[in-house]
């Protein structure tokens, strides 16, 4: 989902949105959970926004911001698994670094960046609507803003 002027394009930053079961559709990106095995290990997969662009995590000193890359199967900063701790506390977890999917010392409410934090105390749970990653909590998505 697009909440601004962003651009759906390689380097786009991905953030929160409002979720389009809220608003109404919406154009810009919908997500697909596309399988990596058995290149990758059972149960991880990218996250595909367009056609051909992906999630990936980029590390940058202590944050890593996650951003729309070309998509690359054998990039391992595109590669995702789901982490479940209980039936309403999932997260997604980039493999390779073992970071979620989160915001952090910010509020989850729309524009807030998402970035790939340590995955303890985060506060993005996630669901999935289809085409839509949801906070369980705040009923927001991730998006493009």
């Amino acid at each position: 989902m697009q909440c601004g002027g962003t651009p759906i394009a390689a380097g786009a930053p991905i953030s929160l949105v409002q979720c389009s079961s809220e608003v109404g559709p919406r154009p810009g990106p919908s997500w697909d959970f596309l399988p990596l095995a058995p290149a990758a290990a059972t149960g991880v997969f990218s996250l595909r926004a367009q056609p051909a662009l992906c999630i990936a995590a980029v590390p940058s000193g202590s944050a890593w911001p996650v951003i729309l890359a070309p998509c690359n199967s054998s990039d391992i900063n595109q590669q995702w698994s789901l982490n479940y701790s209980t039936p309403y506390s999932t997260s997604i977890s980039n493999v390779p670094s073992g970071r979620c999917l989160d915001v952090f010392n910010a509020d989850p409410e729309v524009g807030a960046a998402i970035d790939a934090w340590p995955c303890h105390g985060q506060q993005f749970m996630y669901d999935y609507l289809p085409g839509e990653i949801v906070d369980i909590n705040d009923v927001v998505c991730l998006g493009i803003c």
